[in-house]
């Protein structure tokens, strides 16, 4: 029994060392696992790097990795929902007042105590309802108080006021920017590192549309920004409308219409006249022309023109045939020589009697 436990306390001795020499084993192991993965990361992360900052990726990766960053960066502005609300206010107003012009006098001097001013305006004043028309803008805090106002410039007829909120667009037109603003940047380092002349011509065709792209949405933004910052209203000053009168007498008002009929005559005949003397001169002259014209072949011994007097027909004579205009038959001066005679010695006969 003596041996046999000396023998079992000697295996003992000897597994305790085995067991801690594995466990420092494996330790060291793992410990070499991990070394190797992170020099493995560390090795990789630089070509990481290198192929994110584009220097080994064409000219035209690099333009096409650029709008996926704008459009990512714009689906992330989306996503996100963080937008400031920036809201368009625009709106629209009928006045009716007495003198229209006066009153636009007055809104523009409304304006400019605003802070705002007159983006355009029109003025009519032919006929019997003149009428002005103006856009203002002011800014948008103040909007509410040239609503107020516009009751002082006559009776307002009509108001309407709309809103658009335009903050996704600015939070999107925002990111692009962005995005492209550091294409644009990196286009210019290549331009300025490129090794040969067709990398230079790429990257500045690239830079060129990129420059293009990036000033359009930076002029979209001015243009929201500015739409956001002022309030615009288009005002439409209309004259007040002329009312009869009630106790004006039925010959009253026929005399006015008369009188109304009398100056539309007068006025049609001033815008006639000088057709009227046109015409007047035009028929003189071809008159005229004719009456000379047929002077002249009369003098010349000309057949008459169609107005003349037409010629005597032709007589007959005793033997059935035609005499020309004029002339005398031989017949006819023989009798009208006897009917001579006879009378000469008739007179005769009476004065020896």
């Amino acid at each position: 029994m003596g041996r046999d436990g000396r023998r079992s306390a000697r295996v003992a001795g000897l597994r305790l060392p085995l067991v801690v020499l594995l466990l420092v084993t494996a330790l060291a192991g793992c410990s070499a696992g991990r070394s190797g993965s992170d020099s493995g990361s560390a090795g990789s992360l630089p070509a990481v790097e290198q192929q994110a900052d584009g220097s080994d990726g064409s000219v035209a990766e690099i333009g096409s990795s650029a709008e996926e960053a704008a459009d990512q960066a714009a689906a992330d502005s989306r996503g996100t929902g963080e937008v400031t609300q920036q809201v368009v206010v625009t709106g629209e107003a009928s006045v009716r007042a007495s003198d229209p012009v006066a009153a636009l006098a007055e809104l523009t001097a409304t304006v400019g105590d605003l802070g705002g001013s007159v983006a355009s305006s029109t003025t009519d004043t032919d006929g019997n309802s003149p009428s002005a028309w103006a856009t203002v803008r002011v800014p948008a805090a103040r909007y509410q108080e040239l609503l107020d106002s516009l009751p002082q410039l006559g009776t307002v007829i009509s108001t309407s006021t709309s809103t658009e909120d335009v903050g996704q667009q600015v939070a999107d037109l925002d990111a692009r920017i962005e995005a492209l603003g550091a294409s644009v940047s990196r286009l210019r380092t290549l331009i300025d590192e490129a090794s040969s002349t067709k990398d230079l011509l790429e990257a500045e065709s690239q830079l060129t549309s990129r420059q293009a792209e990036l000033d359009s949405l930076r002029a979209q933004r001015t243009y929201l920004a500015d739409q956001v910052t002022l309030s615009t209203l288009s005002v439409s000053l209309l004259a007040e409308r002329v009312v009869d009168d009630p106790g004006a007498s039925v010959w009253q008002r026929s005399w006015e219409a008369f009188l109304g009929a009398l100056r539309g005559i007068g006025v049609g005949l001033v815008w006639a006249l000088p057709w009227l003397v046109v015409t007047a001169v035009v028929l003189g002259a071809v008159v005229l022309g004719n009456r000379l014209a047929a002077r002249r072949r009369v003098d010349d011994g000309a057949p008459p023109g169609p107005g003349a007097e037409p010629a005597p027909a032709p007589v007959a004579d005793s033997g059935g045939g035609e005499t020309p205009t004029g002339g005398r038959d031989t017949g006819d001066d023989e009798g009208a020589a006897r009917g001579t005679g006879r009378a000469e010695g008739r007179s005769s006969a009476h004065g020896e009697e």
